[in-house]
């Protein structure tokens, strides 16, 4: 059996962090960081800064819905699917960027997807209660035949 070293009585002091370098000029103080919404999520929990009201996630799904269009093509080819899309928008609605989170499966419907929010856009503007500048909405948008 081999013997251990018994533990050091006075651990090693662990260096400091070191310091930000600072530029010569005051850099302007940094946007808050984007909030994230899921329009069908689950109540947010405690923990997190209060998000947008259900109301505006109401309107803002009923925005996206009304331009909402299911592709001819897709519907002859019976395409079904769901596809997630994340996007940012700034307090006055207008979406910065979109990306793809989960595909449908069907390219025709994911390229729906980010033509409708071209369409939808300016989304409503933040509500008051939003304290961000710009919000990030991670939203599914389902295409389904009756």
């Amino acid at each position: 059996m081999a013997a251990t070293a018994p533990p050091s009585p006075n651990p090693r002091p662990q260096p400091p962090a070191p310091a930000p370098i600072a530029d010569a000029a005051p850099s302007p103080s940094p946007a808050p960081p984007a909030q994230t919404a899921m329009v069908s999520a689950p109540a947010p929990r405690p923990s997190r800064p209060a998000g947008p009201s259900q109301s505006y996630l109401s309107a803002l799904r009923a925005q996206l819905e009304r331009h909402k269009t299911y592709p001819p093509a897709a519907q002859r080819r019976r395409m079904e699917g769901t596809t997630t899309v994340r996007f940012t928008i700034t307090r006055a609605g207008v979406i910065l960027n979109a990306r793809i989170l989960n595909s449908s499966g069907h390219s025709m419907l994911d390229r729906e997807v980010e033509e409708l929010l071209q369409r939808a856009s300016p989304l409503p503007a933040l509500p008051p209660d939003v304290e961000t500048e710009q919000l990030e909405i991670v939203v599914p948008i389902s295409f389904y035949l009756r």
